[in-house]
């Protein structure tokens, strides 16, 4: 997907690092809006990464904020097929691997719901075949 993508140069309009307070302690995100134009059309996207969650890691946070705030220029991945659906980064990353593990979880419980379905939906022939009456 995004790493296949082609790149052009954008412009971080707007960038900010909020404090969410919760029952744990706090989570970082950064929010930022980018422009960027295709083929001569502009755009705007505020999408990190796919699958981007808020992080417990005030450091981390703050990194991605501090890099995003002082750039001149950053790299927008595009969709070919649709250029107004871009990211600023792509890869592998904890929301990408919490996204797909769910996703397994998900799957393998489905998959053994369905499997109790057919095997409780089947009449109980092998006791009729096994009894032996005289």
């Amino acid at each position: 997907m995004p790493g296949s993508w082609p790149a052009t140069p954008g412009k971080i309009t707007h960038c900010e690092l909020y404090e969410i307070p919760d029952r744990e302690g706090n989570t970082y995100e950064v929010r930022c809006e980018y422009s960027y134009t295709v083929e001569g059309i502009s755009y705007t996207s505020s999408r990190l990464a796919f699958w981007y969650y808020p992080g417990s890691d005030k450091y981390d946070e703050e990194q991605i904020y501090r890099k995003l705030k002082s750039a001149k220029a950053v790299s927008v991945r595009y969709d070919p097929t649709d250029p107004s659906i871009s990211s600023l980064s792509y890869g592998v990353h904890p929301g990408s691997k919490l996204t797909i593990a769910f996703s397994v979880v998900w799957l393998l419980m489905m998959l053994a719901f369905n499997i109790a379905a057919w095997v409780l939906s089947h009449p109980n022939r092998t006791i009729l075949e096994n009894i032996v009456a005289q």
